[in-house]
């Protein structure tokens, strides 16, 4: 594995250009600090490759507040109380009764899927 380049300037992420044509690939050479907590933060080449595919945005966070958004939008870790759409039989499920997804239990889904 080789060693990652000096970094040769520091930069506050709201100066980062939105358009990634405007962004020199010496990027992966800097630091940025982020928006949010000021944190220092690299870009990697692959996540460069990425951006540059997708044409989004270089982000303005801290990999970590991004995570950390990320798993807010995940199902919180509770089991839930429901019954089986189609046979009514009492399940455990991540979804909770206010949620509107229909939910079986898995005899009913396999036999629905398969």
């Amino acid at each position: 594995m080789e060693d990652p380049p000096a970094i040769r300037k520091v930069i506050d992420a709201a100066q980062l250009p939105d358009s990634l044509e405007d962004i020199p690939d010496d990027v992966l050479n800097w630091a940025i600090r982020c928006t949010e907590t000021g944190r220092p933060y690299r870009i990697q080449k692959m996540e460069l490759g990425l951006h540059r595919t997708m044409h989004l945005p270089l982000p303005k966070l801290h990999p970590d507040i991004r995570y950390g958004q990320r798993m807010k939008l995940r199902q919180p870790r509770l089991l839930w109380k429901r019954h089986c759409a189609k046979c009514n039989q009492s399940i455990q499920t991540a979804y909770s009764p206010e949620n509107p997804q229909i939910v079986y239990c898995e005899e009913c889904y396999l036999k629905e899927v398969y």
